[in-house]
């Protein structure tokens, strides 16, 4: 899957030429192209589509003829469920539009439906991902033709009587640079229409070797191997006689291919836009002539820019200095009084944006000012999921920097996926993470909008996964346990060995905490209780671990954290001297803040 808002396009061609395959004492060849498409529409939905054409020739001793050409289009849907721990599963449907005579018919049309699942893991320190693919195909290319299909007519249109089970497994080991993988297939017809003749059933299998390897230019990808049979290396023979209108496979082919993935520049029919600032100017009252009057007066109203209500406790104050600010009553308002000339106006509260207005103020002039403070609260969020190269989930520290002026969010570390609710505007993203690269977004959220960036990190060769932090160890990877249980997985000693390693050299004792999801808990019982007493026996794990690591008993305690709350680690190693976070500043001195660095005097 290319990954959500993520577009990937390929482009492939195959080969096979052999001898006294479909018929004796002749060479066939085959030769074809395809060009595919994909788009990850959300994390759990992909849609795909396939163009394919292939050509079949027969050299005869005396001659040379084409015995068929034809073209197969597909299209369908990839669903994804959510993963738990190191497996994955999912289910693909497909519609199958073939043309093996005289072009694309409906009246041919066919599909599959498959049952797709996942395993990794880091045997001996490597990476592997296992897939097992079973499903089933409804072959209709048979109703393209009225003529008898035999085997040779099967293969040279790409037509059968039959529809076809199938199944597979396949192992890839995705490295920094390339991945090599292999595929055992076995496929079989089923006899839904057409009745199989006694002793006809047949069982083709297939192995294909390969790899897909990655290239300077960003998203661009080789790929490359060959296919062979496994089922007397495809040839017709006595003792395996393939049934009429089910072809069998070339004893080896060969393809090749170039794929590209990226993220499309989506149009945007919309802008963001501040609500306009309302003014209400009276005509300049006219001066007394009794006294010279020098300075003017504005009466400021500071209304919610969406629900239009008076905003109560305000900060307005003169950017330049002047008198001391005031805040806004229940109804909104201010009076301010400023000398002739030009002024600039500033509105601070801790749920509304800065605002600043410039005013040309006539002496003795009563101004009347309606503003309309646009809110900040978090009213859009960025989300995402966190893995490495390997497609194996990461944990993180995320901090989005809003591109305007303002106080950035704290940064925060997450295990496998993000979240963070934030006011709407144009962030970047800074990420970190023990032995990868350092990378950062450009990101731009609207108003309500919910925008999704996967983050992918490159591992930097060498660097430990686990080093010591402000708030106690930091792990680039998840500790996985099997589920339900508290049994470690063996993808979790590598980082970790790393962990009792820096424990070993650290003099302080150590808190390790582990929580548990939900998920991970038998449905039916009390969830506080169960996911307490699996929390306690986890990190009680994870200390026997790192013991038999040669991390004395005294440095470490134990502790169930129970169920995890929203964005919460699972597992943590924290120092028993660690001193309680920094709390958030009072609004008060936000406001205060805010205003000293326009040069106001609050």
């Amino acid at each position: 899957m290319p990954g959500e808002g993520k577009l990937g396009l390929a482009a492939s061609f195959d080969y096979h030429r052999g001898g006294d395959f479909l018929f004796p004492q002749s060479t066939s060849q085959r030769s074809g192209a395809a060009l595919s498409a994909s788009y990850g529409a959300a994390s759990w939905l992909e849609a795909y589509g396939a163009l394919a054409f292939h050509s079949t020739n027969l050299f005869e001793p005396a001659m040379r003829r084409t015995l068929g050409s034809y073209g197969d289009f597909d299209a369908g849907v990839k669903l994804a469920l959510p993963r738990r721990g190191p497996l994955s599963g999912g289910a693909l449907v497909e519609l199958d539009v073939p043309s093996g005579v005289g072009g694309f018919s409906l009246k041919g049309v066919g599909g599959r439906a498959a049952l797709i699942a996942g395993f990794t893991a880091m045997p001996l320190g490597l990476p592997l991902a296992a897939t097992v693919l079973a499903g089933y195909r409804i072959d209709n290319s048979g109703q393209l033709t009225s003529a008898s299909l035999g085997t040779f007519a099967s293969y040279a249109l790409s037509v059968s009587r039959y529809d076809r089970a199938y199944g597979g497994l396949a192992l890839a080991m995705p490295f920094r640079q390339i991945t090599p993988s292999a595929e055992l297939e076995l496929d079989a017809p089923v006899g839904r229409q057409t009745a199989l003749p006694a002793g006809g059933t047949t069982l083709l299998s297939r192995l294909t070797l390969g790899a897909q390897v990655l290239t300077p230019a960003a998203g661009l990808a080789l790929q490359g191997g060959v296919r062979l049979s496994l089922s007397h290396g495809g040839r017709l023979s006595d003792l395996s006689l393939p049934v009429q209108g089910f072809a069998p496979d070339p004893p080896w082919q060969v393809f090749a291919g170039l794929a590209w993935s990226f993220e499309p520049q989506m149009p945007r029919w919309s802008r963001d836009q501040k609500p306009p600032v309302e003014r209400l100017e009276p005509a300049p009252a006219a001066p007394t002539p009794r006294a010279v009057v020098t300075k003017a007066h504005v009466n400021v109203v500071a209304l919610d820019a969406r629900t239009r209500l008076p905003v109560a406790g305000a900060w307005v104050a003169w950017a330049e200095g002047g008198e001391p600010g005031v805040v806004t009553s229940l109804d909104g308002k201010a009076r301010l009084e400023h000398e002739a000339g030009l002024a600039t106006v500033a509105v601070a509260h801790e749920k509304y944006e800065l605002f600043t207005d410039s005013l040309t103020l006539a002496p003795g002039e009563e101004r009347q000012l309606s503003l309309a403070l646009v809110p900040n609260e978090a009213d859009s969020t960025l989300r995402g999921r966190i893995a490495g190269e390997d497609a194996v989930p990461l944990r993180a520290s995320l901090q989005p920097i809003a591109a305007a002026a303002g106080k950035p969010l704290e940064p925060r570390w997450f295990e496998g996926s993000y979240s963070f609710a934030v006011p709407h505007g144009q962030y970047t993203l800074q990420i970190a993470s023990p032995g990868f690269r350092a990378d950062s977004l450009k990101l731009e959220v609207r108003p309500g909008e919910t925008v999704t960036q996967d983050v992918l990190l490159r591992r930097i060769a060498g660097e430990p996964t686990a080093r010591l932090g402000p708030q106690g160890v930091e792990l680039s990877r998840p500790v996985p346990f099997v589920p339900t249980r508290s049994a470690l997985f063996p993808v979790a000693f590598p980082v970790l060995n790393e962990l009792a390693a820096l424990l070993q050299k650290d003099g302080r004792a150590f808190v390790i905490e582990v929580r548990v999801e939900g998920d991970d808990l038998a449905p039916g019982g009390d969830l506080e209780t169960e996911g307490q007493a699996l929390s306690a026996d986890r990190a009680r794990a994870v200390a026997d671990y790192l013991q038999g690591r040669g991390v004395p008993k005294g440095k470490l305690r134990p502790r169930g954290g129970g169920l995890a709350r929203a964005g919460q680690l699972l597992f943590e190693a924290i120092p028993e001297d660690e001193k309680p976070e920094r709390t958030q500043a009072a609004p008060a001195d936000d406001i205060i803040e805010r205003l000293a660095a326009l040069g106001g005097r609050p």
